[in-house]
């Protein structure tokens, strides 16, 4: 059984941005992406630069910086593209930051698919849950949405079990409009790694539910 991390980025939102002074020479001057660009798109409300290892967009409300080549180096060095960049445009009006991490937990041919494992965990004795009363022999999936905090996080986790395990957790903070933005975005993203292991342990513990 393989766990895979498909997906990891920082999602920064404000009021208004202006993506049109966003270009490519902009992106490399200032240091934010320091890899030349494989592929890049540039309007008046909408900039998209994506070189080997990264992805950064802007739009009008929204910064979506993304690691294109996925693995741990990369995802460490994610929130220094997000500092480099506030640090540039400090008049943004910001007002919220997220990190989001995405697994998957995908079978070996001769395992039984994740929903399979996560029904015998479910409906065994030992765990005494039972749902065979209400759903007879009908078709499910199981899944959730967990909503708590994590330090002064906003946690969401959303877990789906199919033919593999998906895992997407998004770690959000709102900012406090009446006192100083960066210094907020800046401690925020100073814990960017802190939520990456929180959910990466997250995930290792669901496994060895299953293993």
């Amino acid at each position: 059984m393989k766990l895979i991390l498909t997906d990891a980025n920082i999602v920064v939102l404000a009021s208004n941005y202006n993506p049109s002074i966003v270009s490519k020479d902009w992106i490399l001057e200032k240091g934010i992406i320091t890899e030349n660009p494989t592929n890049f798109a540039h309007t008046p409300g909408f900039s998209h630069f994506e070189s080997e290892n990264y992805i950064l967009t802007v739009s009008e409300n929204r910064l979506l910086a993304r690691v294109r080549k996925i693995n741990d180096l990369n995802v460490a060095d994610l929130p220094d593209i997000v500092h480099k960049y506030v640090g540039s445009l400090p008049e943004t009006p910001y007002t919220a930051i997220g990190f989001n991490y995405k697994w998957i937990i995908h079978p070996e041919k001769q395992e039984k698919n994740i929903a399979g494992l996560f029904k015998d965990v479910f409906l065994n004795q030992k765990h005494k849950i039972k749902f065979t009363h209400a759903i007879g022999n009908a078709n499910y999936t199981l899944g959730g949405i967990v909503y708590s905090m994590y330090e002064e996080f906003r946690f969401k986790a959303n877990i789906e079990f199919n033919e593999e395990g998906l895992f997407s957790f998004n770690y959000h903070l709102s900012l406090d409009l009446t006192k100083p933005r960066h210094e907020q975005l800046y401690n925020a993203i100073l814990k960017h790694g802190k939520t990456y292991e929180h959910a990466n342990n997250m995930v290792k513990e669901i496994m060895e539910v299953v293993s």
